[in-house]
């Protein structure tokens, strides 16, 4: 047996003690883990993640032990450990490691994580080329954007056959039909991000909570002004039955980088003295610091159909789509 699958059996085993505490003695449980995690964490970017989750949880009466108590209680375990292992041991442990090793190699940057607007049948078609070439360069986590008459089941056949893949799908509310969830109830090493349509996201996150599938409410931005609104109390706390717990921001193409930074600081606040149990997420500016973390570098690339957008270097550049994964990697700014 490879190390790598001995210390995944090991981490199964902590993850399987660790959920059965929590349900025990919830309070106590989730900051005996964060404490210890933060403890025995070797890579650079599991210190600060668990280093910061210590310092959330310092507080014993944060909004955060609440959402802890609730995404286990409410999410079913397989699903739990697998995209959890997946995206803290797969991606952030040992494909960090890996795009350390071939970024200084190579000369060229390596995003942790992959972006893929699904607007076309070639983008499906061509999804599981593009997640094997990325697994080889150490990316293990991919996003993933339906577009309106996406065809989910051959995107959910990708997601299935890369099990060691944390995927996150960002989908419309309506496309949440019975013969999808229960396709996306299969896929275990999968989160799905609704759409926050007024009026339709309450019943599609109670769906998803129903099955206990992980899950997180997303809204699109091209201002600061578009987020304030679900970062008030009042919205939040409206939110609480659907036990989601995670509400991710996401910069529409144009949007300035004087509002994407406003945005950030809005939601760096609430992340630091939250009143209800939610945790929010800068999409993009959020996935480009953990790259930083990870390599020194930080990189992003989002494919668009015929085309990649690619942040490297401080600044975005575009360029046709490649079959070819390794092609279209940036060089390093080492100076």
């Amino acid at each position: 047996m490879e190390r790598n699958a001995i210390n995944e059996a090991l981490l199964n085993a902590l993850v399987e003690r660790g959920l059965n505490d929590i349900e025990h003695d919830p309070h106590r449980s989730i900051r005996k883990i964060a404490d210890l995690g933060a403890h025995l964490a070797r890579g650079r970017f599991q210190r600060h993640f668990l280093s910061l989750a210590s310092t959330m949880l310092a507080d014993d009466s944060s909004p955060y032990y609440s959402l802890c108590e609730n995404i286990v209680r409410t999410t079913r375990r397989d699903a739990l450990k697998h995209f959890g292992i997946a995206l803290g041991f797969h991606s952030w442990t040992c494909g960090a490691a890996s795009i350390r090793k071939q970024e200084a190699q190579s000369g060229r940057e390596i995003p942790w994580m992959i972006t893929c607007r699904l607007n076309s049948q070639e983008a499906v078609r061509s999804l599981s080329s593009l997640v094997q070439q990325g697994q080889a360069l150490g990316v293990f986590s991919y996003a993933l954007i339906a577009e309106e008459g996406t065809p989910l089941s051959a995107v959910f056949e990708v997601i299935e056959a890369y099990p060691d893949c944390a995927f996150s799908l960002l989908l419309s509310p309506e496309t949440l039909t019975i013969p999808i969830l229960e396709q996306i109830s299969e896929c275990t090493n999968l989160l799905t991000l609704v759409r926050a349509i007024p009026e339709q996201w309450q019943e599609a996150l109670r769906a998803l909570a129903e099955q206990g599938s992980p899950r997180a409410l997303y809204l699109t931005y091209s201002s600061a002004a578009d987020v304030r609104e679900l970062l008030k109390e009042e919205y939040c706390g409206e939110s609480e039955e659907y036990e989601s717990g995670l509400l991710f921001f996401v910069a529409q193409a144009g949007c300035t980088a004087k509002e994407t930074a406003a945005v950030q600081e809005m939601v760096t606040n609430f992340r630091t003295a939250p009143t209800v149990p939610w945790f929010p997420v800068n999409f993009y500016t959020d996935m480009l610091t953990i790259d930083r973390i990870i390599s020194s570098g930080g990189c992003l690339m989002c494919f668009e159909g015929a085309d990649v957008q690619i942040y490297a270097n401080d600044h975005w550049i575009s360029m046709g789509a490649s079959d070819d994964l390794a092609s279209l990697l940036p060089q390093r700014n080492v100076g």
